[in-house]
């Protein structure tokens, strides 16, 4: 964490000096597990590397572009990245949203050019950004202040802060787009923001370390992950109240709807894997192995020929996993280069059934 100093405390028996080297490097050089996907993507795919080190810059972080139909890295933007942690779009498509945790900085990119061409520092910690359906709206968390932002798309000016409960990190509004629901990571709650009058409307208890909120594509249901009890808790967004607790794997983080609208896929990262949550029983239907150490985000993107990608990014592999959304599969990796690190955001384009972007 960008924010964090630790302490390494070791036993007085040492372990021997060869394997003292390996311990040294860290995340560990274990290769691509396997080919790239058969059958091409359609698009482009867009991934925070908040750990990704440049010679020449003091912070790291970069924004890597993918091209979704030959699996190759088109570009790595660094301009202004200071540990970069999430990304969004408007409707158009047209421009991304970047947030630095160490800049205290949100930077607006032409999608074309891949130019920075306007930054905001609303205040401290800026976690995560989602824009509002009607796309006059920007919402970013700032993490250490308990506020969320309502930013001018166009200006980046601030005009709203909402207080809410401790430590708001992910975000996510509904398609009708009522209800914006935060993970209160240091008060272990989900809050739920009234999005039509931007003001704070209630929030759910949940288990420990809630880090990232999602609703479902019907605007019903509200879901957080709790990672350090590894649970997924699911609300009833107009009735305010808990509808299901689900055991999911270890450390959570990421409770995506899937474009289908039947499942949630929550990214798992100390188990490497993804459970799969089926809609209305609430039951994990299957657990999808090998994704990678530290899948942390999942974006969903059109898959050549029909169907859906979902692309799985990994704090600790220097790989992006695709998964095929109707085998519940791995279909692939995508090899980044030795030192990419960091993964944290996902966003494909075109923008396929997302919650703020419904494609026709």
């Amino acid at each position: 964490h960008p924010l964090m100093r630790g302490m390494v405390a070791v036993d007085a028996q040492l372990p021997s000096a060869k394997d003292q080297q390996s311990y040294l490097v860290y995340p560990p050089e274990d290769g691509i597990p396997g080919p790239t996907p058969k059958v091409p993507g359609v698009g482009e795919v867009w991934a925070v590397l908040q750990w990704l080190e440049h010679p020449e810059k003091k912070w790291p972080g970069a924004t890597a572009v993918i091209d979704a139909t030959t699996w190759q890295i088109k570009d790595v933007i660094t301009a202004e990245h200071s540990n970069p942690h999430g990304l969004f779009t408007n409707r158009a498509q047209d421009k991304v949203w970047v947030t630095n945790w160490q800049s205290r900085s949100i930077l607006t990119i032409d999608r074309k050019t891949h130019q920075v061409i306007n930054r905001a520092y609303p205040g401290d910690s800026i976690a995560h950004s989602m824009m509002h359906p009607n796309g006059e709206k920007l919402y970013v968390s700032r993490a250490s202040e308990n506020i969320i932002s309502v930013l001018d798309p166009e200006t980046l000016k601030t005009t709203k802060d909402i207080q809410l409960d401790a430590g708001p990190h992910g975000i996510w509004i509904t398609p009708n787009g009522k209800w914006l629901v935060a993970a209160a990571t240091l008060d272990d709650k989900m809050s739920v923001i009234d999005a039509q009058k931007d003001e704070f409307a209630y929030s759910i208890p949940t288990k420990r370390l809630p880090l990232f909120a999602f609703t479902t594509l019907d605007s019903r249901f509200g879901m957080v992950a709790a990672a350090l009890d590894k649970t997924v808790h699911i609300v009833d967004l107009n009735a305010g109240k808990q509808v299901a607790a689900i055991e999911a794997g270890a450390f959570p983080i990421w409770p995506a709807p899937a474009p289908d609208g039947k499942h949630i896929m929550a990214i798992n990262t100390g188990t490497h894997d993804i459970s799969v949550i089926e809609i209305g029983s609430w039951k994990v239907v299957k657990t999808i192995p090998n994704v990678g150490w530290g899948a942390h985000g999942m974006s969903f993107g059109l898959k050549q020929g029909g169907g859906w990608y979902g692309y799985v990014v990994n704090k600790f592999t220097h790989y992006i996993t695709v998964v095929d959304m109707q085998s519940l599969t791995v279909a692939g990796y995508i090899p980044l280069p030795p030192g990419y690190y960091g993964g944290i955001s996902p966003l494909a384009f075109p923008r396929v059934k997302s919650v703020a972007y419904p494609y026709p």
